[in-house]
């Protein structure tokens, strides 16, 4: 075989693998277009017919649709003139109550700079007003001060001139007890033969704790008019039944016609001292 068969050759054997290729390719894209079209098995895909009649019932819902909303557009459209006219009226008022509003406005802003102008000329005549009202009101705080101060006097006066008046008739009447008693004093003591310098120690007297203050301070029930004076010393006992306890030495440091006040000595102390203990010049 030559060269020009051997191209021949293989020229046949490349025509044979094409014509091979575009029949399997043909074959490939085959269709069976009548199942295409008529096709109503649900496992593969709906005919084309199918396909366009749910498209027309789909065309149809979506028409009607478009029929409703076109009625609800117009009832729309409708009530938005409705609204409009309302609201052009609507404005319509207002700019008459905005018209009306600005008039008054204009009357007010008039009558509030008459008002300011009155106000000035009141503020000018209030501040000398609030000036001469400062003066009175401080005269008249003085004036009271010293109205005060004056009743307080009379009131302290009035209050001295009874306390001097009760204390001037005590003291009478005690100076004509003092008097009578001086006098039998006297006359006792002469019988008995004393003397009135005993060295700062009490007549033989005997008492009650009449109250205790504090840890040192005691009251008695018997005074001057018993023969006490301030420096004299008692002796503070407790009586229970048979007994008696000796509770320390108090010294009078107050003294008064009826009662007496004593500073328990801190050297003496021998126990508590309680109301209605005895005091006395000596044990007996």
């Amino acid at each position: 075989m030559n060269l020009v068969g051997k191209i021949l050759t293989i020229l046949v054997v490349v025509g044979a693998i094409v014509f091979a290729s575009l029949t399997v390719a043909v074959y490939a894209t085959h269709k069976n277009w009548r199942e295409v079209v008529l096709n109503e098995d649900p496992g593969k895909e709906l005919g084309l017919k199918k396909q366009l009649e749910q498209a027309k019932q789909v065309n149809a819902s979506l028409k009607d649709a478009q029929a409703k909303l076109a009625q609800e557009l117009d009832s729309e459209k409708v009530s938005k003139r409705d609204s409009l006219t309302k609201l052009e009226q609507k404005v319509k008022e207002l700019a008459d109550e905005r018209e009306r509003l600005e008039k008054e406005k204009n009357q007010l802003d008039e009558a509030q700079r008459s008002a300011v102008a009155a106000m000035q000329a009141s503020q000018q005549s209030l501040g000398g007003l609030r000036k001469e009202l400062e003066g009175l009101r401080d005269e008249a705080r003085n004036v009271r001060k010293d109205r005060d101060e004056q009743f307080k006097k009379v009131v302290q006066k009035t209050d001295e001139l009874h306390q001097a008046v009760a204390a001037a008739k005590q003291l009478r009447d005690r100076t004509e007890v003092l008097a009578k008693d001086l006098g039998r004093a006297q006359s006792l003591l002469q019988k008995n033969g004393l003397d009135l310098d005993r060295d700062n120690k009490p007549f033989p007297v005997e008492g009650l704790v009449t109250a205790v203050h504090g840890s040192d301070l005691i009251e008695i029930s018997i005074g001057a008019d018993d023969g006490l004076s301030r420096g004299n010393h008692l002796e503070v006992f407790r009586i229970d039944g048979n007994n008696s306890t000796y509770l320390g030495r108090a010294e009078i440091v107050r003294v008064e016609p009826d009662r007496a006040v004593g500073r328990i000595d801190p050297k003496f102390r021998r126990g508590m001292i309680q109301k209605d203990d005895r005091v006395a010049t000596k044990i007996e």
